[in-house]
């Protein structure tokens, strides 16, 4: 085959083309960085837990746009600079420093604290469609002042001056106490060059942050300021708290399509316009969709909007905008919104009532602002419309299915009518059938008591309400005139004050049959009545004392004697303090120890020296009380059994003679009397001295007291005699 030159040449012409094209780079792989604030070091590798880096900015020298960084529980300063200022990284926070997985954090107990400078997070993306995720962290303490930009973003500044599409994802955060001077005291977002973002905040809360200064620097967004014309989306969410001084939106200002869903607005103010959200950009639509916009206010007494300012058009759907307040216009004002499905308290944004299925002329009903779930791990206070509320299956009937603000998926029936459909608001009602019951009764006083008065403490098994002194009954014994004064408490524990009447016994509070307590959701208490609660012993009765007496013999020469002392009932603080000693001939006496417990104690005594008479007392000053505090009474006690102490050595007063001598008897009798009484007298203790006689002996003793007789066999033989005493 013939192969011309110009096919040839194309080849050639082709294979240097090709050769001359640049080659792709290989794709770099993402990396993982780790930082620990406690136990870190920027020493280290960086590369996993145990090697964690200690500071962020550490972390983000190294990385790359792609990368992970994982942060673990602690704050970080932005020292001089800022704590995140590398675009196109995935900052996350919340880890206890263990983890292995996004979803083992914990991001409540293990709180990651961005903190300080002027702006805490600065971020001017290096290139085009980077995206940046800020993820778990608590940003505060920004101030963003000085002049120009700089008085932008207190608590994050994503600037986007120098390309188009980067997007800046805030997901489970708390950003709260930052200010700037201008604009987006929380968050400021967008472009001075005309370029084009995307900002998503998620299942996060903006609060109790400030944009602009009073009288003197025009205010924008005291939570969120997006100041260009980009994207913002905005879901579960909670907006509270913020401030716009001189300025416009308290919580939101946005110049860019914005997307609100299911979000609070809440509790946000403004020196001029729009308290709770105001929207500039007249060629943008924006949305609101299934949000709570409540109890913001504005102050400008030309256009007010106390909830929303709309300058453009703007589709506002299962909404309530309710109880916010301005000089006029103190709900809503729009220039051409679409409005349907909402209620819209005191009207505005052209709402009309039974219109579009709008309501307007009636309060919402809501619950108080709390937390009212957990969603993506994080809580965001919020407000659940009440039972029988008029929002409740008041929304689009469209049967679309997406989560609340706390993640419970719509819709549900609320209402109880076996239809489900959508609520108006942020929050839908999970419709409560589940009766309340009392989970316990408990003392919140010592007992035994001798109070006029006693609290316990009522806790039920939910937040109920109706909880009045007519619930309770009280069950006596021995006690009479006792009585339910007050009660006090809100949710589910009450605190119930009993008057203990008079008389001693046992007192204890029920919830009887006939109680009208119900939970938020209209369900009757059940398990009545309840008598399983704790009861009060009511002892107003004092303490005395019972007896005092000896546990050894008496008369003794012992240098230790005891006495038991017995109370009228048990006592405590019983000490030596609390006795005296009566003596007569002794010198030296004292109480040495007290032992025992209840009624029953015994006292040890050194006798000290000489004879006499020793006698245990309880003082006057006696500190003793029953277990419910009632102090002793019957004092001095001076009744008490007393000890004859003699340590004199009795004597031989006499021997003498009981019969006639001389004589021929066979047996003889002695009398001997002691300077006493004596005990233990025996044969043995007597000896015969004789002369003469052979073999006499003693027969027998006998007597008592101080006089004893000998009986003597007189043995064979004449002779002497003599009865003695052995030494």
């Amino acid at each position: 085959m013939k192969i011309s030159k110009t096919f040839i040449i194309i080849l050639l012409v082709l294979s240097l083309t090709l050769m001359a094209l640049p080659q792709p780079k290989p794709v770099r792989a993402a990396t993982r960085w780790y930082v620990k604030a406690s136990g870190g070091s920027d020493s280290n590798a960086g590369t996993s837990w145990a090697t964690a880096f200690a500071t962020l900015s550490k972390a983000q020298s190294v990385s790359a746009s792609g990368d992970e960084i994982w942060v673990a529980k602690g704050t970080y300063y932005s020292g001089g600079g800022y704590a995140l200022s590398n675009s196109g990284r995935s900052y996350y926070g919340g880890f206890a420093g263990t983890e292995t997985d996004l979803n083992q954090r914990n991001i409540s107990a293990n709180e990651t604290i961005l903190s300080g400078g002027r702006h805490v997070v600065y971020i001017n993306p290096y290139s085009s469609n980077e995206t940046t995720i800020i993820d778990g962290f608590t940003i505060t303490g920004g101030n963003a002042n000085g002049s120009n930009m700089e008085m932008y973003g207190g608590g994050v500044f994503f600037r986007i001056d120098q390309y188009d599409g980067d997007t800046l994802i805030l997901r489970r955060v708390k950003i709260t106490g930052n200010h700037a001077d201008s604009g987006g005291g929380g968050v400021a977002f967008g472009s001075i060059n005309g370029k084009f973002g995307t900002l998503i905040i998620e299942d996060s809360i903006i609060s109790n942050n400030t944009s602009g200064i009073s009288g003197s620097k025009y205010g924008y967004g005291g939570g969120v300021d997006i100041f260009s014309n980009s994207q913002v989306w905005i879901n579960r969410t909670t907006f509270s708290n913020n401030n716009v001084y001189w300025g416009k939106g308290g919580a939101i200002f946005s110049y860019a399509e914005t997307h609100i869903y299911n979000s609070t607005i809440t509790n946000n103010t403004a020196e001029y316009y729009g308290g709770g959200i105001y929207l500039e950009n007249s060629s943008k639509q924006s949305e609101i969709y299934e949000s709570t916009i409540v109890n913001n206010s504005a102050q400008d007494t030309s256009t007010g909007a106390g909830g929303l300012y709309s300058a453009g058009y703007a589709k506002i759907r299962n909404t309530i905008i309710a109880n916010n307040t301005a000089p006029i216009n103190p709900e809503c004002y729009g220039t051409s919104p679409s409005i349907t499905y909402s209620l819209v308290k005191a009207g505005g944004c052209g709402a009309t009532n039974g219109v579009n299925g709008n309501i307007t002329g009636v309060d919402p009903s809501l619950g108080p602002l709390q937390n009212n779930g957990v969603y993506n791990g994080v809580s965001t206070l919020s407000y659940s419309p009440l039972p029988g509320s008029p929002v409740v299956d008041a929304g689009d009937p469209s049967n679309y299915n997406n989560p609340d603000q706390r993640g419970v998926w719509r819709p549900l029936d609320g209402n109880g009518d076996g239809t489900a459909r959508a609520d108006i608001g942020a929050v839908e009602l999970i419709l409560d059938t589940t009766p309340p019951q009392v989970s316990s009764i408990n003392r919140l006083n010592s007992s035994p008591i001798n109070a006029s008065s006693v609290q316990y403490q009522v806790t039920f098994s939910e937040a109920v309400t109706g909880v009045d002194t007519s619930d309770f009954v009280l069950t006596t014994s021995g006690i009479t005139g006792a009585s339910v004064t007050s009660v006090s408490g809100s949710s589910a524990i009450y605190t119930v004050t009993v008057n203990t009447g008079s008389g001693d016994g046992t007192l204890r509070l029920d919830v009887k049959s006939g109680a009208t307590i119900q939970d938020t959701a209209g369900n009757n208490l059940t398990g009545l009545p309840y008598t399983s609660g704790q009861v009060y012993t009511i002892d107003k009765t004092p303490p005395s004392v019972s007896s005092i007496a000896r546990l050894g013999t008496s008369p003794t020469n012992a240098s230790s004697v005891q006495y038991q002392v017995t109370f009228s009932e048990n006592v405590t603080g019983v000490s030596s303090a609390d006795f005296s000693l009566t003596a007569s001939g002794l010198s030296g006496t004292s109480i040495t120890s007290v032992s025992g417990s209840g009624a029953s104690y015994t006292v040890t005594v050194n006798s000290g020296s000489g004879s006499g008479t020793l006698r245990l007392d309880v003082p006057s000053g006696a500190t003793i009380n029953d277990g419910a505090n009632n102090a002793i009474t019957g004092i001095p006690y001076t009744s008490g059994a007393v000890y004859e102490i003699d340590r004199i050595a009795p004597l031989v007063q006499s021997v003498t003679r009981l019969g006639a001598s001389p004589t021929n008897a066979s047996e003889v009798i002695f009398q001997v009397v002691f300077s006493e009484a004596v005990t233990g007298v025996a044969m043995s203790n007597f000896y015969l001295t004789t002369s003469g006689v052979v073999s006499p002996y003693i027969v027998s003793v006998s007597g008592s007291g101080t006089t004893y007789t000998v009986t003597v066999n007189t043995g064979s033989g004449s002779g002497t005699i003599r009865l003695d005493v052995i030494n």
